[in-house]
């Protein structure tokens, strides 16, 4: 009975087992993996944005392109070892950066920086949006936890979507091994097992995500993490298909295909002895 996509005997039972199953223990690590995305975006992210509310001045506005700022013109609002937010009317980058991820608001633009790059976008032209402190502090506070559940869930309906998806694509490659192991390659068997031999791949990314959020891995270490276990899934894609049952329709190979079925295995008459009588 599949029950466990752990092992590869385990993958291989998802693949005679039916399309509740499957999706049900999708369903299952897909919300586990939701919540360590939750505990990253609790960590890392939430503490920052409150930070920088608490810290808006009480009078500042988009309006026109243009950001109204009535504080410091180099200020650092909030920073973590995540997220960092910073505003710099003037774009002279005298704070640096010492977060992973670094938000810039200029005067004329803002600003998103990591270690690969930035990207650079510039406000509404037309409308305005109020920064006042007073104004975001009791919004934020309404809406906040529904940025966390809204995120998380976003994350575990990505993961089933990427899922099925790479599925279809891997399920040519699972047939191919069947057929060349002898093994059972009937009906939907070769796209279920590819389905479930990626959520080893999907745990083993939800535990680097828990280890980044408390950041005993860095974010080096969590892209590296993040392109293995695309490996962890290949892994158990070419070896689950071993596990499968044989395919009874596929003859023995000891078998001679041009020795007729009458004479197979037929002894030999025995000897006659010309001197019995």
């Amino acid at each position: 009975m599949a029950w466990q996509p752990l092992t590869f005997g385990g993958v291989a039972a998802f693949a005679c087992a039916s399309w509740t199953r499957l999706w049900l223990v999708q369903i299952l690590v897909a919300a586990v993996s939701a919540l360590c995305f939750a505990c990253l975006l609790l960590l890392g992210v939430i503490p920052v944005l409150d930070q920088a509310v608490e810290r808006l001045p009480e009078k500042a506005e988009i309006a026109e392109g243009q950001l109204r700022w009535t504080g410091r013109e180099t200020e650092r609002l909030a920073e973590g070892p995540l997220l960092s937010i910073q505003v710099d009317l003037e774009a002279s980058s005298q704070l640096g950066q010492t977060s992973d991820i670094l938000v810039q608001l200029s005067k004329n633009h803002w600003k998103i920086v990591t270690i690969f790059g930035h990207i650079t976008g510039n406000y509404l032209a037309s409308g305005s949006i109020d920064l006042g402190q007073a104004v975001i502090q009791p919004r934020w506070d309404t809406w906040k936890p529904f940025v966390c559940v809204g995120l998380s869930l976003f994350w575990m309906l990505l993961l089933v979507l990427i899922w099925h998806l790479l599925a279809l694509l891997y399920a040519p490659v699972v047939s191919l091994l069947a057929t060349l192991m002898q093994r059972q390659t009937g009906g939907s068997t070769c796209l279920k097992l590819a389905a479930a031999a990626l959520l080893p791949g999907a745990l083993f990314l939800s535990m680097s995500l828990v280890l980044f959020a408390i950041r005993q891995l860095e974010l080096v270490g969590f892209l590296v993490s993040t392109g293995l276990h695309l490996g962890v899934g290949w892994i158990y894609l070419l070896v689950a298909p071993t596990c499968l049952p044989a395919d009874p329709g596929l003859a023995s190979p000891s078998s001679n295909p041009f020795k007729p079925k009458d004479l197979v295995d037929a002894a030999p008459p025995a000897s006659k002895n010309p001197f019995r009588h």
